[in-house]
């Protein structure tokens, strides 16, 4: 892969997953995780803004990481990426922050109900990025192959 694909991979990449970080953000700031009391919606909001920028840049670092793929999967590694390391960052970061489910002014299954419409949007991302990154990767490798030819 020359270097020119590579960036190219490198930066339709990355517009997915800064794109899917900031989906995931809006979400965490939308109106069903407003309602909830414990935690509550500022935390909820605060963690996706500060998501919003590492899971992307995390997911370009695991590009970087995994450059040696094969061409057309290349592009695929960061948008696949961000939304796994956003949840997986969200789900650290509720850990450690001491805020429970379970309180007297909290409606666990409300709290239930929201967190798995979260991680089915989540899934969601994961595998429509996979099929859309394989897609935009296909299409870098045939530019690239044809601009090779045309210079040769």
């Amino acid at each position: 892969m020359t270097r020119s694909e590579m960036l190219s991979n490198f930066v339709i990449g990355g517009f997915g997953a800064v794109g899917q970080g900031i989906w995931l953000a809006h979400t965490l700031d939308s109106y069903p995780f407003k309602i909830l009391n414990s935690p509550p919606g500022q935390f909820y909001s605060s963690v996706g803004f500060v998501l919003a920028f590492a899971s992307p840049l995390l997911s370009l670092l695991a590009l970087r990481i995994f450059r040696a793929m094969r061409a057309p999967f290349v592009t695929a590694v960061p948008v696949v990426a961000c939304p796994l390391i956003f949840f997986a960052l969200f789900r650290v970061l509720f850990t450690l922050s001491g805020y429970h489910y379970v309180s007297t002014d909290s409606d666990l299954i409300a709290s239930k109900a929201i967190e798995a419409g979260f991680v089915q949007e989540v899934l969601w991302l994961t595998l429509s990025g996979c099929a859309i990154g394989i897609t935009c990767g296909v299409a870098t490798r045939l530019v690239f192959g044809e601009l090779s030819r045309e210079t040769v």
